[in-house]
């Protein structure tokens, strides 16, 4: 697994932590006029990650040579000792 594969199953671990948290607190009462507002802003960063989750995963990474679909590329020739990724967002067609 790669370094951006890492991240994104600690991401996607992370928010349904999160979320299932946040349901367990709210169980009784996230429908609650008083309270609706409480749960959607506990709710918030699962909601962000979660976009960028399902944004990542219409991505293509490739080591070290551009993506032939024209999607993004990770590379490492920078000029410096710590390896450096460079995105290069797909355009839509």
């Amino acid at each position: 697994m790669n370094p951006i594969e890492q991240v994104v199953k600690a991401l996607r671990d992370c928010a349904d932590e999160l979320a299932s948290g946040v349901e367990d607190r709210y169980v009784a009462t996230k429908d609650h006029p008083a309270m609706k507002w409480r749960y959607e802003r506990d709710l918030e960063p699962v909601t962000v990650a979660r976009a960028a989750l399902a944004e990542i995963q219409r991505w293509s990474v490739m080591e070290g040579k551009a993506d032939p679909s024209g999607g993004f590329w990770l590379t490492t020739d920078f000029p410096s000792d710590v390896p450096a990724i460079l995105l290069v967002r797909k355009e839509e067609s």
